[in-house]
């Protein structure tokens, strides 16, 4: 039974995500309970009422917010699934295919497609991106297994990474701005200008 955010896979956490607020609470604990426990919902229901409810107990972690991560480090190793896999901290050399695939997923980020991003950044350790293993399998082991604490500071780390990056090419083009002296480049210079501020960094994709 999981009982913390540091045990709960990604996936897992997506599949809470997903279930109907709509449906009545006790139908809910039960859909919440058999996936931190892995039993099935009738087994749930079969089960002695006293058993369901210490489970519903250990489930209550899931009231307290998904611990917020600071965006500044990511492990150098993760190890998770029976395998291990290497973050790519370093954009800059990141390959053409792994920055298009990334910019895709993120473009039309939601629930299902996050774990195809991690996939762009956890690569399978002694392996660079895309070569030497298959990447379907890598986004079923993520979705499996990484823990959603892992999942938020590797979230964190990157949309912070990127966030300074765009402040940086946004305030590289100022002076060139300037320069032109023309009608549209003051309204691109007044664009860049209000963008600016709010560049700063996310708390994760999670949250």
């Amino acid at each position: 039974m999981i009982s913390t955010y540091s045990a709960l896979p990604l996936g897992t956490y997506i599949d809470i995500l997903a279930i109907d607020k709509t449906l009545n609470e006790y139908d809910y604990k039960v859909k919440v309970v058999a996936l931190l426990s892995g039993l099935s919902e009738d087994e749930i229901l079969d089960q002695p009422l006293t058993k369901t409810m210490q489970m519903s107990e250990a489930a209550n972690f899931l009231l307290a917010p998904l611990p917020k991560a600071t965006g500044k480090k990511v492990a150098s190793l993760y190890r998770f699934g029976g395998e291990e896999f290497t973050p790519c901290k370093d954009v800059s050399k990141w390959t053409t295919s792994q920055f298009i695939d990334f910019q895709t997923y993120a473009k039309k980020i939601n629930a299902d497609t996050l774990p195809e991003l991690y996939s762009c950044i956890l690569i399978p350790k002694g392996h660079t991106y895309g070569n030497g293993y298959d990447i379907a399998e890598v986004v079923r082991i993520i979705r499996d297994s990484l823990p959603v604490t892992d999942a938020q500071e590797i979230s964190a780390f990157f949309l912070r990474k990127f966030t300074l990056l765009s402040r940086s090419i946004l305030t590289s083009s100022l002076p060139a701005l300037r320069k032109m002296r023309t009608k549209e480049s003051r309204e691109m210079e007044e664009r860049v200008r209000a963008i600016l501020p709010l560049l700063k960094s996310g708390a994760g994709l999670l949250t």
